[in-house]
């Protein structure tokens, strides 16, 4: 299993039984007590975990999934906890003296921690919205101080007209109730410049701007297009307008939480912080427009991105946009910041990645459904935009949901 650790290499972990040979005699392990400690539910990081421990023969204790209760009195070998607080919950883990790791979000303790690449999936938000040239943006969601923080992140990314949308922040003394925080959402909504594109902390956040926009009579994504993060499918396929979404991989996070926590059971040092790179941003239909005010660009950028699957020439892109080649150009440079070449292949060049991340088709087939007409013109391109191979990028996506 391969993950990019500290944003920078790929570490390989090796899978552990619960056998190891020593001097050439096989010695059976006591089989391992492992604790999920829950702030927080999610069914992804649940699932990554007892593939490790399915895969290792470890017992784990996942009382919380279903009560909640903090399990006092618990003794075992580790924990592997999902914690964004200083609380209660925290102190407790802190108390049981074993080795922890914790996927939840960065705490006060000292206990070492597997996140998401924050910078990376700022980039992943900022460029979707790049591309379907939006101009205003918001934040929704929780802004925390910490200025490596998300929130932060996006303001800086997209500039600082950009409207951050903080309720807990915004309220005063207002009570904190269901009503009240929809009502002055729907107003914040009212009074910010349209096409809108807004990135919210995480999927729940966005169903609820996207049911605001709704109530304030806002069209998703023609007026307000909204992007989520988690892409949790049980909230991102039951909305009015399903949600684009960044798979932050939570079930691979969790995954090598536990790897981790088994190294350190085993006696090894590990991270005392673990980055992991957002998996993809899975595109629905609440940011499938393209919000450019030239309608020559705009036209141009449909048909490219129909069109992504066969050869098409910049020579066609003017022809469908009614523009010259020259003006087509121009109009591309100043309204996208890139010529009407370089969006071709930018659209294959992702339209191929999902392929190989999402297919077993071979390199040769992938390249004639992008437009690349043969592996060694794809291969060039790879090498070129991302440095690797397509054999190479699809091998890093497998062994990332190993």
């Amino acid at each position: 299993m391969a993950h990019r650790i500290q944003g920078a290499k790929y570490f390989s972990y090796p899978r552990f039984g619960i056998f190891d040979t020593v001097f050439g005699t096989m010695t059976m392990h006591k089989q391992r007590e492992i604790l999920l400690a829950l702030g927080y539910y999610d069914h992804r990081f649940h699932r990554g975990v007892a593939r490790y421990a399915r895969e290792h023969g470890w017992h784990v204790t996942a009382d919380m999934a279903y009560g909640g209760n903090i399990p006092v009195g618990w003794r075992g070998d580790g924990i592997i906890a999902k914690i964004a607080a200083n609380d209660a919950l925290t102190r407790f883990v802190a108390s049981t003296n074993v080795p922890v790791v914790n996927v939840g979000r960065a705490t006060t303790s000292a206990l070492p921690l597997v996140l998401i690449d924050e910078p990376r999936l700022v980039k992943l938000a900022r460029d979707h919205f790049r591309e379907r040239g939006f101009e205003h943006f918001a934040w929704v969601g929780q802004t925390p101080a910490d200025p490596a923080d998300r929130p932060a992140l996006f303001v800086r990314a997209v500039g600082p007209t950009c409207a951050v949308l903080d309720w807990q922040q915004a309220r005063g003394r207002q009570h904190d109730t269901w009503s009240a925080q929809r009502a002055w959402l729907v107003d914040r909504l009212k009074t910010l410049p349209k096409p809108l594109a807004v990135f919210c902390w995480d999927d729940a956040v966005a169903a609820n701007v996207i049911q605001a926009c709704r109530a304030a009579k806002l069209a998703t994504p023609e007026q307000v297009a909204v992007l989520g993060v988690n892409n949790d499918e049980l909230i991102c396929d039951a909305l009015p307008v399903p949600l684009s979404s960044i798979d932050t991989d939570m079930e691979g996070r969790a995954y090598l939480a536990a790897c981790l926590l088994d190294r350190r059971l085993r006696g090894h040092r590990i991270p005392a912080r673990t980055l992991v790179p957002p998996k993809c941003l899975v595109t629905r239909k609440s940011t499938d427009i393209l919000a450019v005010p030239h309608v020559g660009v705009a036209r141009a950028l449909r048909f490219i991105w129909d069109n992504v699957h066969r050869p098409i020439t910049v020579v066609e892109v003017a022809r469908v946009a009614a523009l010259s080649q020259r003006g087509l150009h121009k109009a591309f440079t100043k309204h996208l910041r890139r010529t009407p070449l370089q969006e071709i292949h930018r659209m294959r060049l992702l339209h191929a990645q999902r392929l190989l991340r999402e297919t077993a088709d071979k390199i040769t087939a992938i390249a004639e459904m992008t437009g690349f007409g043969t592996a060694k013109s794809m291969f060039r391109a790879f090498r070129q935009h991302l440095g690797t191979t397509p054999q190479q990028y699809r091998r890093s996506m497998h062994d990332r949901d190993l």
